[in-house]
C-alpha cells in the first residue's frame, strides 16, 4: 500500500513506493518546510477507517455522510462522517477487536469540533476494563483521561493539529491481558464517569481515517476497507559514495530534526557507514537523548550526556565533527559531549538517512541533512547549531 504524509497543499496524500515522503506539517498545523519523514512498518488493524457506517456498531449516536465543505477530510475529499448524539450518556460506534496481552497499541484517529470534545477509548466488558481520553476540539487541548479495572495501562495521549479544525488524536495503551475488546469514538460534552465517556444529546464531532497499530507511536495513516491495511519500512541510503562525498578519516555530519514523538528507543538520524563494525552516526538514543557513535574494529565511543534530553514539538540542530581523537557533538549552538578516544575510521561508502536497519529507525521527520569532508571546528560547529 502506498505511503501516505502531509504534501505542500497541507493534504494528506498517497506517495508511491520508492519515492521520498515529504511531509509539509508543521507541529502547528500549517504547511512549512518539507522533512523527510522516516517510519518503521506498520499495520492499521482498523477496518473500513473511513466509513462509520459499516463495521462500526453506534450506540446512541447517528453517523452521516456528506458531500459539502463541512466534510472535507483531511485528504481533501468529502469522506468524512458527522457524529451525533442522539441521547444523552454515553454517545459511541464502536469496532470489536481481540488485544493480545503484553503489547503495546497506539489507536488514533482525526476529529473536528462539532460542538467540541471528542474521545477515543480502548476497553472490555462494556468497560469492566478500560481507558479513554478526552480532547477539546476548539482549543487543541488534552482535557481528562481516565483508566479503569485491570489490563489497560495508559502510557501517552497526544492532540496533534492538521489545519483547517482537523486534529489527530492519540492513545498509547500497554495491554496486560489477553481479551476481547473493543475500541470506541465517542462524541463528549468534556466529561467521564469512572471511564464513560459522557455526552449531551445533540453533541456533535466530525472523524475520518481510524487507525489502530501495535507500537508507541501513531505512524502515518494508513486507509483501509474491509481489510488490514500495512506499509513497509522506510529505508533511505545511498550506496557507493566516494571519499569526495564522506569525510574519511575526518569529518562532519550535519542534520536538523523535527522531534514529535519521544520515548520511541534508539532510532537512526545519519549514518555513514562501511560495516557493522566501522561506521559514524548521529541518532536518537535510549532516555530521549541525542547521542552520537564513533566505531571501528578496536570498540566504539558514544558522546553523550545525561542533560540533552529531547522533548516533542521541538527542533534541533545537530552538528559532530569527527577526527581520531577530536570527537564533538553540539546540539543547537551547545556543546554537549566531546572525546579524545583513538578511532580508525575510513572506506566508508554508504549514507543511511533515518535508518540504520528495519529495526533501528528514526520514526520522525529530518529538515535538512548535509556531509563535510572535513572537520570543521569548534567554533563552526557552534555557529552551525546555532
Amino acid at each position: 500500500m502506498a505511503a501516505r504524509r502531509v504534501n505542500s497543499a497541507g493534504q494528506i496524500a498517497s506517495i508511491g513506493s520508492g519515492l521520498p515522503r515529504l511531509d509539509y506539517l508543521t507541529s502547528g498545523g500549517t504547511v512549512g518546510t518539507p522533512a523527510l519523514l522516516v517510519e518503521p512498518a506498520a499495520t492499521n488493524l482498523a477496518l473500513q477507517s473511513q466509513d462509520f457506517l459499516t463495521t462500526w456498531a453506534p450506540t446512541n449516536i447517528t453517523v452521516t455522510t456528506g458531500s459539502t465543505a463541512a466534510f472535507t477530510a483531511p485528504d481533501g475529499t468529502t469522506t468524512a462522517d458527522l457524529l451525533t448524539a442522539s441521547a444523552s450518556g454515553s454517545a459511541r460506534i464502536i469496532q470489536s477487536f481481540t488485544f493480545v496481552s503484553g503489547t503495546t497499541y497506539s489507536y488514533s484517529a482525526f476529529a473536528k469540533a462539532g460542538s467540541g470534545f471528542f474521545g477515543l477509548t480502548m476497553e472490555n466488558g462494556g468497560i469492566g476494563s478500560g481507558v479513554a481520553v478526552i480532547w477539546n476540539l476548539n482549543t487543541g487541548a488534552f482535557t481528562v483521561s481516565g483508566t479503569t479495572g485491570a489490563g489497560y495501562t495508559l502510557q501517552s495521549q497526544g492532540i496533534e493539529n492538521y489545519g483547517n479544525g482537523w486534529y489527530r488524536c492519540r492513545m498509547t495503551v500497554l495491554l496486560g491481558l489477553n481479551v476481547a475488546g473493543n475500541i470506541r469514538a465517542n462524541t463528549s460534552d468534556g466529561t467521564m464517569s469512572s471511564v464513560v465517556i459522557q455526552s449531551a444529546s445533540g453533541n456533535t464531532a466530525y472523524v475520518w481515517g481510524a487507525q489502530l497499530e501495535t507500537g508507541s507511536v501513531a505512524t502515518s495513516y494508513i486507509p483501509t476497507t474491509t481489510g488490514t491495511g500495512s506499509r513497509s519500512s522506510d529505508l533511505v541510503s545511498a550506496t557507493g559514495a566516494v571519499s569526495g562525498s564522506i569525510g574519511q578519516t575526518e569529518g562532519t555530519i550535519y542534520a536538523e530534526v523535527d522531534i514529535r514523538n519521544v520515548g520511541l528507543g534508539e532510532g537512526s538520524i545519519v549514518t555513514l557507514f562501511q560495516a557493522s563494525n566501522n561506521y559514524v552516526e548521529i541518532l536518537r538514543g535510549t532516555l530521549n537523548r541525542i547521542q552520537a557513535s564513533i566505531t571501528d574494529s578496536a570498540g566504539s565511543t558514544a558522546l553523550t550526556t545525561t542533560t540533552n534530553f529531547i522533548t516533542a514539538n521541538s527542533i534541533y540542530k545537530i552538528a559532530l565533527g569527527y577526527k581520531s581523537g577530536e570527537f564533538a557533538l553540539y546540539i543547537n549552538g551547545t556543546q554537549v559531549a566531546t572525546s579524545s578516544a583513538a578511532r580508525t575510521i575510513g572506506g566508508l561508502t554508504t549514507v543511511r538517512l533515518g535508518s540504520y536497519s528495519a529495526s533501528f529507525i528514526f520514526n520522525d521527520r529530518i529538515r535538512a541533512a548535509a556531509l563535510y569532508t572535513t572537520r570543521l571546528t569548534n567554533q563552526q560547529l557552534q555557529l552551525l547549531t546555532t
